[in-house]
């Protein structure tokens, strides 16, 4: 949101791209990596990149600080020019038995340099790094995970239609008065197309965040401690598309029934199937 960092971006530097390979294939630390990482950024495609030394992870032993000791976690929040940021995080991990991101900066002066904060002081809660939905529904779910079919479940979770972090915030006005793409997993398509009507949503439709759009979560990725122990055969879980059931009211995403929408009817979907009802694998 704070445009005046654009004046950042170079072409004597490096894609975003060829620097995570890089830093994938180089390095022997989350340390290694994040000063790979950084090395003539680019400016282009900011992330907030987690990386998990999984060789230093025992969940077997006695203690917390032996279990996830420091230098586990690393997070880099990337920026143009000098306003990224990298720390060991490991402690926030080993504290509160978990780390959770949601599209939004950790480190306050990231959050700070890149327009959140002014965002948040002029249109509202949307726009907190831990008042807004995703951050509440991770710590309210988080504690009652203790498989894997819990975080598969966590991971696809959006039940916008009863949940009380699903209200849009700062617009008691607003009809309807749940987004489902105010949820863990988006689903922008099950949203009512606002049009013009934006403005009388209140103040976050106008930014077009909980009316209809062509945005959401496409897919989810899980692996544990246990599934990385075998050098040799590396797996996890997956699943395509977007989230559907939790009593049957989330439908299957079907391009057909959004063809008269006019936020999808131009997206052009060629090689894509119609209706995504997949399971995981």
């Amino acid at each position: 949101y704070n445009m005046s960092l654009y004046e950042y971006l170079t072409t004597q530097s490096t894609s975003e791209f060829i620097r995570v390979m890089a830093a994938n294939y180089l390095s022997k630390s989350g340390s290694d990596w994040m000063t790979y990482v950084q090395t003539n950024n680019s400016g282009t495609y900011n992330n907030q990149w987690m990386v998990v030394d999984m060789k230093l992870v025992n969940p077997l032993a006695g203690d917390n600080m032996t279990k996830i000791p420091n230098g586990t976690l690393w997070v880099y929040e990337q920026l143009p020019g000098p306003y990224g940021r990298f720390a060991d995080v490991s402690h926030v991990l080993r504290d509160n038995g978990m780390w959770i991101s949601y599209n939004l900066p950790y480190f306050p002066e990231v959050y700070n340099v890149s327009g959140n904060e002014a965002m948040k002081e002029q249109y509202g809660s949307y726009f907190s790094y831990d008042k807004y939905a995703r951050p509440e529904i991770f710590h309210r779910q988080a504690p009652s995970i203790t498989d894997l079919d819990g975080m598969k479940t966590m991971m696809r979770y959006n039940r916008y239609w009863n949940d009380t972090f699903s209200l849009i915030p700062d617009c008691d006005k607003c009809t309807p008065n749940n987004s489902a793409m105010l949820s863990i997993a988006s689903r922008g398509d099950l949203d009512p197309y606002l049009g013009d009507k934006g403005i009388n949503m209140g103040v976050l439709a106008t930014l077009q965040q909980v009316g209809q759009q062509n945005l959401g979560a496409i897919d989810a990725k899980i692996t544990s401690w246990t599934m990385t122990k075998d050098p040799d055969h590396l797996h996890g879980h997956i699943i395509c598309g977007p989230t559907l059931g939790f009593e049957n009211k989330l439908p299957a995403f079907n391009w057909t029934s959004l063809a008269s929408s006019p936020v999808f009817a131009s997206v052009p979907r060629q090689g894509l199937p119609d209706v995504y009802n997949f399971s995981w694998i």
